[in-house]
């Protein structure tokens, strides 16, 4: 879990990095993953990246598309979609 709190801003982090990098099966990390945060993978990483973005759309002057690759995001589709899931508002209302 350190790990990927270390890692969250890398947009190559994925259960299968972490497998390899600790040398097990990707269902064995989600396993372990789901037992010690009691949240999917998944949702944790977005969560985390998400409330990063918020605070750094409170405390920077950068655009969504700048916001959504500095926490990690590829796509800012998938970004504002995760956003919109645990802020239950769009980026470009926030602030």
């Amino acid at each position: 879990i350190a790990y990927v709190d270390e890692n969250i801003t890398n947009p190559n982090l994925s259960l299968a990095s972490i497998a390899d990098v600790f040398g097990h099966s990707s269902s064995y990390v989600s396993t372990v993953f789901k037992q010690f945060k009691e949240i999917g993978y998944s949702d944790y990483v977005n969560q985390k990246r998400v409330r990063l973005a918020a605070d750094l759309m409170c405390y920077q002057k950068m655009g969504i598309e700048e916001v959504a690759a500095a926490v990690g995001y590829v796509s800012v589709i998938t970004f504002r979609r995760n956003f919109q899931k645990f802020m239950k508002q769009n980026p470009s209302e926030y602030t």
